[in-house]
């Protein structure tokens, strides 16, 4: 019986030690940022991304820069092609505000993408996801936001991610 206990000890402290793909930073930044996105990252992507400011509630941002290969670029751009989620062509007005700052709707926004890297819309793919329980008030009405937005800058091969949450 003693046996049997030392054996079961050894063998937990060995599981512990083993690499787990589940504790891989890198590999839970791709999965979190495929379900932000709504569609999968190609394999060969490079994600620089992190929490840059979490409170304990859940509230923050996140922001996430993926780089594709040359040769992924063309595949990526089709999968956003075929998700819904994904629009192409000019922004709308609350949206490029929020994101570029600017007045809108009787509010100011201050713009997130001077700080976070987000390069200029000027075409390409973007995404824009309202996860606030208040939907039917207009944007500049609310007392906080949710909100993802992704913008695929298919010239240079980036996939931009910000994630606010108030």
């Amino acid at each position: 019986m003693r046996m049997f206990g030392c054996l079961c000890i050894v063998l937990s402290i060995l599981v512990c030690l083993i690499p787990s793909r589940s504790h891989d930073p890198v590999l839970a930044s791709r999965a979190y940022i495929e379900r932000q996105v709504r569609v999968p990252l190609p394999e060969t992507a490079v994600v620089a991304a992190g929490d840059l400011v979490r409170c304990p509630n859940g509230d923050g941002v996140y922001a996430a820069h993926v780089t594709l290969p040359a040769e992924e670029i063309a595949g990526f751009a089709e999968s956003l092609e075929m998700c819904e989620a994904w629009s192409t062509g000019v922004l709308p007005d609350f949206v490029a505000n929020t994101i570029y700052g600017g007045a809108f709707d009787g509010g100011y926004r201050s713009g997130v993408a001077e700080t976070y890297g987000i390069p200029e819309h000027e075409n390409g793919y973007w995404l824009f996801i309202d996860r606030h329980r208040e939907q039917d008030k207009p944007f500049s009405e609310r007392h906080s936001y949710n909100y993802t937005f992704g913008l695929f800058d298919e010239e240079n091969g980036v996939l931009h991610v910000y994630k606010y949450d108030t």
